[in-house]
């Protein structure tokens, strides 16, 4: 029983060797830690503080006084929710942020002391911190696990009257949405969930910083005889309210803003940059001269094409 290692019961559901990797080439330690005050009535965000083991982590430099410098970008956020018993075996509400545009987590917030609908209120500011392009929408977009805490949550959320948020999908209708917010995790469901998250990370389509979440995917195994993947902790924490489907952690959170990511329709591809072609060059003087040739101003040899640039 000393011995026993619950991270290697049945099968790892992250591949080892590949996760390594992955961490060694993407992997950073936070470039701030701090907290994110707001105000206790309207939700709204105030400056971030920097605070050395501050829960939430960024990997980002914030602006001046303490805003978001990225106001060009557009953000999804993801969440999952535990009980906030607190305590060193309990288990954790984690929030990740994620940069639709270049696919990279640039925050996390974790805690085992915030109850879910204290976290939902904290979801909130977060949202509006993060709104960027969005900020039309009311802020970031956000996901959450709606099983077990999520109700709690949901009802913060609802309360705030935020609405740029995921509206879980028809069951019988395929990629209609319903009006029912959150994600509502079945066994088959998660297994899916997790199993896109792998593979954009085992192919490098999302790119995630924190060494802690990438560590935590070690500690998910499928169990064979329930067909289904989960968290070696869940099965084995000793507090009732905090075992199984309620177990809360950084994994999920990253692997609803990829779902999210997939799901809004707004994901694109990386644009390939124009060349930068050099006054002067060979390719230059010929692109002015089809330019010119377009024009029907034809150039002749010796001439000028452009003044004041080349002869």
């Amino acid at each position: 029983e000393l011995d026993i290692d619950y991270g290697g019961s049945n099968y790892g559901f992250f591949e080892p060797g590949a996760l390594d990797r992955y961490i060694t080439q993407y992997s950073r330690d936070p470039f701030v830690e701090g907290t994110l005050p707001f105000d206790r009535d309207s939700l709204e965000p105030d400056r971030f503080v920097n605070v050395q083991g501050g829960e939430w982590k960024l990997w980002f430099f914030p602006g001046p006084e303490g805003r978001l410098s990225y106001e060009s970008g557009s953000y999804v956020i993801g969440c999952d929710i535990a009980g906030g018993s607190g305590g060193k075996l309990s288990s954790q509400s984690a929030l990740s942020v994620v940069n639709r545009d270049t696919r990279e987590k640039v925050a996390e917030f974790t805690s085992s002391n915030i109850d879910p609908k204290e976290f939902g209120r904290l979801a909130v500011a977060a949202c509006r911190f993060f709104s960027g392009r969005d900020r039309a929408n009311g802020g970031a977009f956000l996901i959450w696990e709606d099983n077990g805490f999520g109700a709690t949550f949901r009802s913060a959320v609802i309360e705030a009257n935020y609405g740029h948020i995921y509206m879980r999908h028809s069951e019988t209708i395929k990629n209609k949405p319903t009006d029912k917010p959150g994600f509502y995790t079945s066994p088959e469901t998660k297994n899916k969930l997790l199993a896109d998250y792998r593979e954009a990370i085992t192919n490098e389509k999302m790119i995630n910083r924190s060494r802690k979440a990438l560590d935590e995917c070690k500690e998910y195994v499928y169990i064979t005889a329930a067909r289904e993947v989960t968290h070696s902790r869940a099965v084995r924490n000793i507090n009732p309210t905090e075992t199984g489907k309620n177990h809360g952690d950084i994994v999920i959170a990253d692997a609803l803003c990829w779902h999210a990511l997939q799901d809004d329709g707004k994901m694109k591809e990386p644009e390939e940059l124009e060349p930068i072609i050099p006054v002067g060059c060979l390719q230059w003087r010929i692109n002015q001269a089809n330019a010119q040739e377009a024009t029907g101003n034809l150039w002749s040899r010796g001439g000028r094409i452009s003044a004041g640039t080349w002869r």
